[in-house]
């Protein structure tokens, strides 16, 4: 699974005292750098949202960063979903950080 995900794994043993693990994961995108279409039609919140959908960050965490309501957020990935043709939260994180 690490490098699945672009990292590296190194392991240290020494017999009779154990084993030292060192695990090298790339950091995610920052939210800004996921790129949409131009012809998305989406509004500027519903961008907002989709950036922060594509990190995996929860409802109410997107809600605390934009200063909005959980269901707001709701309403928002709903329209998502519907505009992007996605059936989970998950298609649409994976629509969304296509380049």
């Amino acid at each position: 699974r690490v490098v699945a995900l672009d990292g590296t794994l190194q392991v240290d043993s020494t017999p009779g005292w154990g084993s030292t693990l060192d695990i090298t994961l790339p950091l995610d995108p920052a939210p800004g750098t996921v790129d949409l279409p131009a012809d998305a039609d989406l509004t500027a919140r519903e961008r907002d949202v989709l950036r922060l959908v594509v990190t995996g960050v929860g409802n109410r965490e997107i809600a605390d960063g934009l200063g909005i309501s959980p269901n707001t957020v709701k309403y928002h990935v709903a329209n998502l979903l519907r505009k992007h043709g996605a059936r989970t939260r998950a298609e649409l994180a994976a629509l969304g950080a296509r380049p």
